[in-house]
């Protein structure tokens, strides 16, 4: 089974209030640390402040594209803030990173994730408590002009590990070679 290739594009246009609200909404449902939630979101809307995207790096994909390239023309960015001396708090923002990015896929829209490269600026400019450092942001928009195409891991090195010892990969298990665990 080969591995589908993905692009990545430039982000264009304005995302819809509804559809942001629904994307936050899911969001909000992210799993936590103790039900303690220790992230925040900071939603921005153009036009975006410099130290929101200058000097990030797009880093879901291994492409490793300037933030600030594909990002400038977005519809809305999402910053995920998390808490600074909460154990689990990183893994719980790159949680809602994930969720806010399928969230907006499932509505036809595009995503960068970068991590900010200017946290004292972005704290200073959102005004956030001092106990919260910026974890990732998702940039949302329409899909524009492709800036980098990859290839997603291939399904045969995802290895489902199944009670009864008879472990296939991922591939085989969707070609129906394994039949139930």
């Amino acid at each position: 089974m080969e591995s589908p290739e993905r692009e990545i594009h430039k982000l264009t246009g304005k995302v819809g209030h509804r559809e942001l609200l629904e994307i936050l909404e899911a969001a909000n449902r992210t799993l936590s640390i103790a039900a303690l939630s220790p992230w925040a979101m900071i939603v921005v809307e153009p036009p975006f402040p410099e130290a929101a995207y200058k000097g990030g790096v797009e880093m879901a994909t291994p492409l490793e594209l300037a933030a600030e390239d594909l990002v400038a023309e977005a519809g809305a960015l999402i910053v995920i803030l998390e808490e600074k001396n909460r154990p689990g708090a990183a893994s719980a923002a790159w949680g809602a990173a994930c969720v806010i990015s399928e969230a907006a896929h499932t509505r036809g829209l595009e995503c960068v994730t970068y991590v900010p490269q200017d946290e004292n600026g972005m704290m200073e400019y959102f005004r956030a408590p001092s106990w919260y450092r910026p974890a990732h942001v998702v940039a949302i928009g329409r899909p524009g002009e492709t800036m980098g195409t990859y290839v997603t891991k291939p399904m045969d090195t995802c290895v489902i590990f199944h009670r009864n010892g008879e472990n296939r990969t991922l591939a085989r298990e969707l070609e129906g070679e394994s039949g139930e665990p």
